[in-house]
Order: C-alpha cells, then structure tokens, then sequence
C-alpha cells in the first residue's frame, strides 16, 4: 500500500471485539448498535425495537424488529419478528420468527420459523413441489 503512495494513519483501538464464530459476531454487532443507536425511518405496519438498523432502501411490512437487529440495503423482510439478526445486502425474508441468527448476501428464507446462519447466495425454504427427475 505504501509502495502505491497510500497514506497510512494509525489509530488507537478504543475497542476490541472478536468476530471468528456467529456467537461473538452477534456480541460484537450487538456493541456497535449500543454505541451508534441504529437507524430506521418508521414505516407502517412495523413495530421496531431499538437499537436496530434498517437501511432506507430496505422494504419491511408486517414485521417486527428489534432489538439488536440489521437490515442491509436491498433488503425484504414480510411478516417476520427478528431479534438478534443481522441481513447482509439483498436478503428475503418472509413468515420468520428469527432470533440469534445471521444470513449472508441474497439469501432467501422462507417458511417455518428456526434460527440459522446461512452463507451468501443461499436459499432455504420449502421443497420445490416439481416432479422429481425421472431416474
């Protein structure tokens, strides 16, 4: 980075928060959001907890969030109850009761309630109802 004439500045870390397992991810998720306060613009139909994030171009109807709760940009969460969650960028989310739980980018979740940490691009959800391949 020097050698690409970057400026490096150091700072003193006034904190220090593990992240290296979804438990201590949440721990430290649950510390940024007390010292921020979170942001969500109100919307009807939602009930929110503080503190919890919610980006302003995520789409939250018939929900309840809160507390300790992120919804990333891109966002869609449906008649759900998140507490202790974290949505990264472009998430579904629909008829969940989710707590303690932490989904990668794109993921899709749909149906029974249950707690989960999912990687990007997953989807998980109710079988498809198509005929099974023909052996």
């Amino acid at each position: 980075m020097i050698e690409d004439g970057k400026l490096l500045r150091p700072y003193i870390a006034t904190a220090w928060e593990d992240t290296g397992t979804p438990e201590y991810t949440l721990h430290a998720h649950r510390w940024l959001l007390n010292k921020t306060g979170g942001h969500a613009a109100p919307r009807e139909g939602v009930t929110v907890i503080p503190p919890v994030f919610i980006a302003d171009d995520a789409t939250v109807t018939q929900s309840v969030i809160g507390p300790y709760v992120t919804v990333e940009s891109g966002c869609r969460v449906d008649r759900s109850v998140l507490s202790d969650t974290i949505l990264d960028r472009g998430v579904s989310v629909t008829n969940q009761i989710l707590e303690r739980t932490h989904l990668g980018e794109r993921t899709v979740l749909t149906g029974t309630p249950l707690s989960a940490n999912l990687g990007d691009d997953t989807t998980l959800g109710p079988p498809d109802q198509d005929d099974l391949p023909s052996l």
